[in-house]
């Protein structure tokens, strides 16, 4: 009986992430789709909804974004890695956010920055 209860709060928790994240992983699809291939930016968002994953490479870094849910789904957690390939030195954050809009605001700053930083390139190499 008890491993019966066991999984039912289970899958009501995972139920409950899926809600809570449902519209920053909508957000992220948009966002994916308005910038289309760019070189070095990977988003994805899992299958059955219960987190995303973003990857910003460059020649010199690497970061990468986690976005999910603290145990209980108190609040957003965004654990960040950074990686800097000159000096070999790396670097974790863990974000853990009341606010949706916050947590996404960080995902989406580092993309817009990449972007931009893509975009810069180009414009040198010409």
């Amino acid at each position: 009986m008890r491993l019966h209860q066991l999984h039912d709060n289970s899958d009501t928790e995972y139920v409950q992430r899926v809600a809570k994240l449902r519209p920053l992983l909508e957000a992220l699809r948009v966002l994916s789709e308005d910038i289309g291939n760019v070189e070095g930016v990977e988003i994805n968002v899992a299958e059955h909804g219960h987190m995303a994953t973003v990857s910003l490479r460059s020649g010199a870094s690497h970061h990468s974004f986690s976005l999910s849910t603290s145990l209980g789904n108190r609040c957003f957690t965004v654990e960040q890695c950074d990686y800097y390939s000159f000096s070999g030195e790396s670097f974790e954050k863990r974000h853990e956010l009341a606010d949706g809009e916050a947590a996404l605001e960080i995902l989406i700053k580092a993309v817009g920055e990449h972007v931009a930083q893509v975009e810069v390139l180009k414009e040198r190499r010409k």
